[in-house]
Formats: structure tokens, C-alpha cells, sequence
């Protein structure tokens, strides 16, 4: 069984860039795919480095650019 690459790792980025707020933590969205690979990251960020929610936002915004 061959294992295939996550869509949204292999899919380039397509317009609109969204930012939605789900469970305390922003998820960015690239033409209605989630961006997995930056969302892990916030994620990361929030549980382990206790980041706060405004910090995440000020993240997922520097990302959407």
C-alpha cells in the first residue's frame, strides 16, 4: 500500500486566504482547503508554548500574507 501526500501539502495555495476560528485557535484556509502544515504549527505553538489567542491571530494574519 503506497501512502500518498496530504492534498493540502501537495496543493498550491489558492485565493481566498481565510482565517477561521475553531476551538480557541485559528485555522487558515487557502481557496477552502485547510493549510494543515501552519495549522499543526499554531497548534503546537498554543500547547506548548501557552501561546494566547491574540498572539495565534497575530500568526495566522502574518501567514495569510
Amino acid at each position: 500500500m503506497e501512502v500518498g501526500i496530504n492534498l493540502s501539502l501537495s496543493t498550491p495555495l489558492r485565493f481566498p486566504v481565510r482565517i477561521r476560528v475553531m476551538d480557541g485557535v485559528p485555522k487558515i484556509l487557502a481557496g477552502g482547503i485547510p493549510v494543515t502544515s501552519l495549522n499543526l504549527i499554531l497548534v503546537q505553538r498554543q500547547r506548548e508554548k501557552g501561546s494566547t489567542p491574540a498572539s495565534l491571530a497575530t500568526y495566522a494574519r502574518a501567514a495569510r500574507l
